[in-house]
C-alpha cells in the first residue's frame, strides 16, 4: 500500500500564498494613503499660487486701466502717500481679507475649515533709464496664505515684472 505524503502541503502553499498576497494589499494601501496626503498638498500649493497669480494680473489690469492715476500718485507718493496707498495695497479689491467671504470660497476650502486670504504687498515703479518717463519696471508683489486641516500655514507669493514706457504726447 503506497502512502500519501501530500495531505498537508496543499493547505501550507495556500497558506503562504494568501500571505504573500495580504503583504502587498498592505502595501499597495499604504502607498495610495502616502499619495493621497501628497496629492493634496500639491493642490493646496498649486491652488494658492494660482489665486497670488491671479491677484498680481488684477492689479495689473487696474494699473493698465487707470495709468494716469496710478502715476500721479506715484509722483506724489513722498509728499502724501495716502492716496497711492488707497490706489494699491488699501484698495478694496487688494485688501487682506477681501477674498474672504463664503461667496468667493470653494466649497472644499470652507469644508476643511481653513479660509483663503490674499492680499497685494506691494506695487513699485522703478525708472530704468537716466531720463525720466521713457522706460520704467512695473513691479507688483502679492501672496496668498491659508491654513489647511493639518494646522500647517502655507503661503504662495507671486511676483510679476512689466516693462511699461510712458511718454508725453504735445
Amino acid at each position: 500500500m503506497k502512502r500519501n505524503t501530500k495531505n498537508g502541503s496543499a493547505l501550507a502553499i495556500a497558506i503562504v500564498f494568501s500571505v504573500v498576497l495580504l503583504q502587498l494589499a498592505l502595501v499597495y494601501s499604504k502607498q495610495v494613503s502616502n499619495t493621497t496626503a501628497s496629492t493634496q498638498q500639491i493642490d493646496e500649493r498649486v491652488r494658492l499660487q494660482y489665486l497670488a497669480d491671479g491677484i498680481a494680473q488684477i492689479a495689473l489690469l487696474k494699473f493698465q486701466k487707470f495709468p494716469s492715476d496710478y502715476y500721479y500718485a506715484w509722483d506724489y507718493r513722498t509728499i502724501d502717500p495716502s492716496y497711492f496707498n488707497s490706489f494699491t495695497t488699501n484698495a478694496e479689491e487688494f485688501k487682506k481679507e477681501a477674498f474672504d467671504n463664503d461667496q468667493d470660497q470653494p466649497e472644499s476650502i470652507l469644508s476643511k475649515g481653513g479660509k483663503i486670504k490674499a492680499r497685494l504687498i506691494s506695487m513699485n515703479l522703478e525708472t530704468t533709464s537716466a531720463q525720466k518717463w521713457e522706460q520704467e519696471v512695473l513691479t507688483i508683489k502679492t501672496e496668498a496664505k491659508y491654513n489647511n486641516n493639518r494646522g500647517k500655514e502655507l503661503t504662495a507669493d507671486s511676483v510679476l515684472t512689466v516693462k511699461t514706457e510712458r511718454s508725453v504726447i504735445k
